[in-house]
C-alpha cells in the first residue's frame, strides 16, 4: 500500500436538515481529500462513486484507511461553503492508531456547522485533529464538536485576520486536547470532558467581552461526575490570555514545559524568609500573559510548590467553593526592570493553601485584590532587588488589618517602598470582619425564621440589597394547594392548615415572605379561636396566601383583598352584614368597619410622620374617626357574602351552599367557598329571622360619611352607588389617610426589628410608604427595605442603646433554634402536636390569637423599668412567669435535641445537625462564640459568655470525644437560649 502522499478529490452533496433524514438532497458544499497517507477512505451513510459522495443521509461517516499513523503525517480534507444543518452529524473516524487529519475551510466563503461534527479515535495514540480556517468557520449555537482526539484550531498563515475567529458556540465533548495556534477562540459553547489539555502555539487570546470576562469564558464541563482537570501547555514565546469558565470542581495544572515568564518552572522565585528552597534562577522574563479561571465549585491549583504561576498580564481565580492555591506562588508584574498595570484577583468563600503559605508577588504598580470577603490578617514583605540580579525580603513596616473586598489592596508596595511585595498567609478560613458577620446574623434574625452559619456567610458575600431583591423574586408557595393535597383534609379541619404553616416556616426558601406574612397575620388577625375559622382549613390557608401574596405588593391591594376574604368576613362579621331592617331594628354590622380603621390602617388618634400622636389644646390625642364614621363605613361595606351562591334562592343569604352530608363533598364545597372573594348580594334575600323577603340589594343605598381629612378622596359617598364602587371608594379613602404610613410602618418595625423605634426611624419608613421613589404610594417592598436597612436597624452603635431591641416571639425562637442547625423533618409532614400555644410550650401559635387584638397589643407597657421610661414591650404581654419557665423546660425537651426527637418513628423527628459545633467543643470559648454569632448576632454579654464557657468546660465524657462534644453543644444551647441576651433580640 502506498504510504506517500496521494491526491484524491471528491465532492459531497448534502441536503436540507429535513430531507437528510429520508433521501438524497441538493448540494450542501464541496469537500476534497488532498492528502491521504492511510489508505482508501470509506464512507457510510452516503453513496461513494469514485471521489464523489452523493445521497447524504442524516448521519455520515468518513473513515480513514487502516494504515497506522506515524505521528507526523496527516490526512487532509478541504471543504468549501460547508453548511451542515441542525440534526445532521458528520463523523471523521480514524482507521488505525496514530493517525491525524486536518479539515480546512479552504473555499472563498465562510462555512457553518449547525449539526454535529465528530472526530472518533481508534485505540492507541491520540487521533490528532486540526480544524483550520481561511474565510470564517462558525460552529453555531446548536452545533457540536464531539471528539476523543487532540483538537487543534489554527489559522492558515498570513491569510488569517483578527476578525476571522473560530466562534465555538457548540461544544467539544470527550477527553480532548485543544491546541490554540493563532487568532482568538471565543464563544459561550462548552468543551465537555474530565481531562482537558489546552496547548497554545503563538498568540491565543480569548478574553470574551472584556467587561464581563468571568461570565463567558471558554466553557468547560465534566463529561461525568463533577470535576474537570485542566492542564495548560505552551509552545513558543508569544504571550497568552486564556479565559476558562468551569462548571463544577476544577484542578488546574501548569506543566513545567511553560517557559519562564508565563507559567514558570519550579524554583524560579526566591525563597520566603525561613523557607528551605533551592535558589531561584533569577528574574523570569517579563511577559504579558494572563489567565482567568472561574469554577462554580472548588478550584485547586496543581503542582504544589514546584510550579509557580508567573503571569504579568493578570491573574483572576474565582471559585464558588474553596479556592486552594496549594502552595503555588502567584506572581504578577514581578520584574526588576519594568512595571505592569495588571493585578491579582482571588475570589471565593474560602481561600486557603494546603501546601505551604499563600504567596502573592506584585510590584508597586500592581494590585492584589482578595475580593472574597476574606478580611483576614495578612503579613506583607518588601521584595528588594539586589545588584547581582537576586532579591531578598524584609518585613514591611505594618501588618494589614484586613483586605478590602472589591477594592484595590494597597500594601507596603503601593507606597513606593519596594518593587514588589509578598502577601504571605497561612491556610486560613477567611471571613468578613466580625462586626460585618454580626450584623448579617442580626439582619437574618430580623428578616427570617432562622439562619445557619452558611446563610450568614452567603449574605455577607451577596449583600443586603441583592438578598432582598432575590427574596422579592422568589415564587409564592401556596398554602391552599398544600392543604387541598393533604390526605387528612377531610378529618382534620385546622390541623392541616397548621401543618402547612409550620412546613413553610421550617423549610421555605422564601423566608422574608414567610416572616412578613406572619407579621401581617398579627396585624390583620383572624383566629382559630373562632369555630368557623377553625373548621375552614382552606379558608385559613387562602387567607395566609392572601397575606403572603401581598407581602411584597401594594398595601391598598392588601387591604382590599383582606376586606373581601370570607374568612375575615366571618371573623369580624362583615359577611352577611345587610342594610338596615326597620322591622327588626337592625343596622349594618360595625365590627369590621371599626377595626379596619382602629387596627388595620390608621389607629385611634392622628399621628405625625414619626408616629407620635398629635395633641389638642388640652393635651389629648386628636381622634381619627367618630362613631358616625364607623356607621358610614359599616354601610359602605354592607351587602357582601360568599361568592358563587345562587342568588335566585333568597335563603342562600342566610344558609350558603357550603355544606354537605358527604364529608368529601363538604370539603370540596367549603374549599371553593372559603377561597373565593366575597361577592355582593344583589337579589332579594331572607331577613335575619328568616320570616320575610327583603328587596335587594343587601347593600345600603344611602349616603355614607367616611374619613374626612385634608385632601381626602371619597369623604362622602353618594347614594345608590354599586356595592363594589362603595367598597373601592372606602378602601381608597382609608389608603390616602396620612396616618397609614406611620401606623403600619411602626408595627412592621415592631414585628421585625425593635419595639421602640425613634420617631425619625418611623418617619423614614412612612416616607417610603408615601413614595417609593417613583411616585408610588403603598409599595411594601420599599417599606420593607426602609424597615430592614435603616441605619437605626443596622447600626451596631444603635444596637447597644438601652431602648433598642424587642422580646423575641416564642414562635420565632422555636423555629430559629431548629433552622439555625438545618433541622428538617424526615417525612416532610410538619404535624406538630396541638397548636403549641400552651404555657408549658410556646404560649403562642400561628392563627391562635385570643382576639382581634393579637396575642399582645402594640402599645403594651409591662410594669417596671419599661413603663417607668415610657417604653412599650408588646411581647411581654404573654411573657408570664409560667410562660418563661415553660419555655425553659420546652427548650430542654422539644428543641435542643429537636422536636419529637423521642418519637419511635424516625420520620417524625425534627433533628438538628450539630456536627460542626461538636467539632469546636474542645475549645469552649470558640464553641460559644460560634453559637453566639448564629443565634444572637454576638449579643451575649461578657458575663453571660464567661459563665457559659466555664459551665460547658466542666462537662467531660471520658473516652468519648464525640459524646462530650455533643453534650457540650446541648448545654451551651440551652444556656444561651434562656439568657436575656438571646430572648431580647438586639
Amino acid at each position: 500500500m502506498d504510504h506517500g502522499w496521494r491526491a484524491r478529490r471528491f465532492a459531497c452533496a448534502l441536503g436540507s436538515a429535513a430531507a437528510l433524514a429520508s433521501a438524497p438532497a441538493a448540494a450542501l458544499g464541496v469537500a476534497t481529500i488532498v492528502d491521504d497517507p492511510y489508505g482508501s477512505v470509506t464512507v457510510q451513510g452516503a453513496t461513494l462513486s469514485g471521489n464523489v459522495v452523493t445521497g447524504w443521509q442524516t448521519n455520515v461517516v468518513i473513515q480513514l484507511g487502516a494504515v497506522a499513523g506515524d505521528g507526523v503525517s496527516l490526512a487532509r480534507i478541504d471543504f468549501a461553503d460547508l453548511d451542515l444543518p441542525a440534526g445532521t452529524t458528520l463523523t471523521v473516524r480514524a482507521g488505525a492508531a496514530g493517525q491525524g487529519v486536518v479539515l480546512r475551510n479552504a473555499g472563498a466563503g465562510a462555512s457553518t456547522i449547525a449539526g454535529a461534527l465528530r472526530f472518533e479515535a481508534a485505540y492507541g495514540p491520540a487521533f490528532r485533529v486540526q480544524v483550520q480556517d481561511r474565510h470564517g468557520l462558525t460552529i453555531a449555537d446548536s452545533g457540536r464538536v464531539v471528539t476523543s482526539a487532540i483538537l487543534t484550531v489554527s489559522s492558515l498563515g498570513a491569510t488569517w485576520t483578527e476578525g476571522g475567529v473560530l466562534a465555538n458556540h457548540g461544544l467539544v465533548q470527550g477527553d480532548a486536547q485543544l491546541r490554540l495556534t493563532g487568532g482568538r477562540v471565543t464563544g459561550g459553547g462548552r468543551f465537555v470532558g474530565n481531562d482537558i489539555h489546552v496547548a497554545t502555539f503563538g498568540h491565543a487570546n480569548n478574553p470574551v467581552n472584556g467587561n464581563y470576562f468571568l461570565s463567558n469564558g471558554l466553557q468547560l464541563w465534566p463529561s461525568s461526575g463533577n470535576s474537570v482537570t485542566l492542564s495548560l501547555t505552551h509552545y513558543g514565546a508569544t504571550p497568552q490570555v486564556l479565559n476558562f469558565a468551569i462548571n463544577g470542581d476544577a484542578r488546574v495544572s501548569m506543566p513545567s514545559a511553560w517557559p519562564a515568564g508565563y507559567f514558570a518552572p519550579g524554583n524560579s522565585l526566591p525563597a520566603l524568609p525561613g523557607e528551605v528552597r533551592a535558589s531561584g534562577a533569577g528574574n523570569p522574563a517579563h511577559g504579558a500573559s494572563g489567565i482567568i479561571v472561574q469554577a462554580t465549585g472548588t478550584l485547586t491549583l496543581g503542582g504544589g510548590a514546584s510550579n509557580d504561576l508567573v503571569l504579568a498580564g493578570g491573574v483572576v481565580l474565582k471559585a464558588g467553593g474553596t479556592l486552594d492555591v496549594n502552595g503555588v506562588a502567584i506572581v504578577n508584574g514581578w520584574t526588576l526592570a519594568g512595571e505592569s498595570f495588571q493585578g491579582v484577583n482571588l475570589e471565593a468563600p474560602r481561600i486557603t493553601s494546603s501546601n505551604g503559605p499563600l504567596r502573592v508577588y506584585t510590584n508597586n504598580r500592581n494590585w492584589a485584590n482578595f475580593s472574597t470577603y476574606p478580611y483576614a490578617p495578612v503579613r506583607t514583605w518588601q521584595f528588594l532587588p539586589q545588584a547581582d540580579g537576586s532579591a531578598r525580603y524584609v518585613a514591611a513596616d505594618a501588618v494589614a488589618p484586613h483586605l478590602n473586598p472589591y477594592a484595590v489592596l494597597v500594601n507596603a508596595a503601593a507606597r513606593g517602598e519596594c518593587w514588589a511585595c509578598l502577601v504571605d498567609m497561612r491556610s486560613i478560613d477567611m471571613h468578613a470582619p466580625l462586626e460585618t458577620r454580626q450584623d448579617a446574623a442580626r439582619f437574618l434574625r430580623q428578616a427570617t425564621f432562622g439562619a445557619t452559619r452558611d446563610d450568614i456567610e452567603a449574605l455577607v458575600r451577596e449583600g443586603y440589597e441583592a438578598w432582598l431583591a432575590r427574596q422579592f423574586a422568589l415564587p409564592i408557595v401556596s398554602h391552599v394547594a398544600m392543604v387541598e393535597a393533604d390526605p387528612y383534609l377531610v378529618d382534620s379541619a385546622w390541623y392541616v392548615t397548621n401543618q402547612s404553616i409550620w412546613k413553610q416556616f421550617f423549610t421555605g426558601e422564601d423566608q422574608l415572605r414567610q416572616r412578613v406574612g406572619y407579621a401581617l397575620s398579627q396585624i390583620y388577625v383572624v383566629s382559630f379561636a373562632n369555630g368557623f375559622v377553625a373548621n375552614a382549613p382552606c379558608g385559613a390557608a387562602g387567607y395566609l396566601d392572601t397575606l403572603n401574596r401581598h407581602a411584597f405588593g401594594n398595601w391598598r391591594d392588601l387591604l382590599r383583598d383582606v376586606t373581601l376574604h370570607p374568612l375575615m368576613g366571618e371573623y369580624l362579621s362583615m359577611k352577611e352584614s345587610a342594610k338596615a331592617d326597620l322591622v327588626l331594628r337592625t343596622q349594618p354590622d360595625e365590627n369590621y368597619a371599626r377595626e379596619v380603621m382602629q387596627l388595620f390602617s390608621i389607629g385611634l388618634v392622628q399621628l405625625d410622620p414619626g408616629g407620635t400622636p398629635r395633641l389638642d389644646a388640652s393635651g389629648k390625642g386628636i381622634p381619627t374617626f367618630s362613631e358616625a364614621t364607623v356607621k358610614g363605613f359599616a354601610k359602605a361595606l354592607s351587602g357582601w357574602t360568599f361568592g358563587g351562591q345562587d342568588q335566585a334562592k333568597p335563603w342562600r343569604w342566610l344558609y350558603p351552599d357550603i355544606w354537605d352530608e358527604d364529608p368529601v363533598l363538604a370539603v370540596r364545597k367549603g374549599c371553593a367557598a372559603w377561597t373565593r372573594p366575597m361577592e355582593p348580594w344583589l337579589a332579594p334575600f331572607a331577613s335575619v329571622d328568616g320570616t320575610r323577603l327583603i328587596a335587594g340589594p343587601a347593600h345600603d343605598q344611602g349616603v355614607k360619611q367616611l374619613l374626612a381629612y385634608p385632601g381626602a378622596p371619597h369623604a362622602t359617598l353618594p347614594a345608590n352607588q354599586a356595592p363594589a364602587t362603595d367598597l373601592d371608594h372606602a378602601i381608597e379613602n382609608v389608603f390616602r389617610h396620612p396616618n397609614v404610613g406611620p401606623f403600619i410602618g411602626k408595627q412592621l418595625i415592631q414585628r421585625l426589628v425593635m419595639s421602640n423605634p425613634s420617631p425619625a426611624y418611623v418617619a423614614r419608613v412612612a416616607q417610603a410608604f408615601a413614595d417609593n421613589g417613583s411616585g408610588v404610594r403603598g409599595d411594601l417592598q420599599a417599606v420593607l427595605r426602609a424597615v430592614l436597612l435603616d441605619p437605626e436597624a443596622r447600626s451596631l452603635a444603635a444596637r447597644d442603646a438601652p431602648t433598642f431591641g424587642k422580646l423575641a416571639e416564642p414562635v420565632v425562637r422555636f423555629v430559629q433554634l431548629h433552622r439555625a442547625f438545618a433541622a428538617k423533618k424526615a417525612n416532610g409532614y410538619y404535624d406538630l402536636r396541638g397548636g403549641l400555644n400552651a404555657p408549658t410550650q410556646l404560649s403562642q401559635s400561628p392563627l391562635f390569637a385570643p382576639s382581634v387584638f393579637n396575642f399582645y397589643h402594640p402599645d403594651y407597657m409591662p410594669a417596671g423599668p419599661l413603663t417607668q421610661h415610657g417604653l412599650v414591650g408588646p411581647e411581654f404581654e404573654i411573657a408570664s412567669s409560667a410562660a418563661i419557665s415553660g419555655f425553659a423546660e420546652f427548650t430542654k425537651t422539644d428543641i435542643i435535641d429537636g422536636f419529637a426527637h423521642g418519637s419511635r418513628d424516625p420520620a417524625d423527628r425534627i433533628v438538628p445537625d450539630y456536627a460542626y459545633y461538636a467539632m469546636l467543643a474542645s475549645d469552649p470559648a470558640a464553641l460559644v462564640d460560634e453559637l453566639d454569632l448564629v443565634l444572637t448576632g454576638s449579643a451575649l454579654s461578657d458575663e453571660a459568655r464567661m459563665r457559659i464557657v466555664q459551665s460547658i468546660g466542666m462537662i467531660t465524657v471520658s473516652g468519648d470525644a464525640l459524646a462530650q462534644g455533643r453534650e457540650r453543644v446541648r448545654i451551651a444551647l440551652w444556656l444561651i437560649a434562656n439568657t436575656p441576651d438571646y430572648l431580647v433580640e438586639r
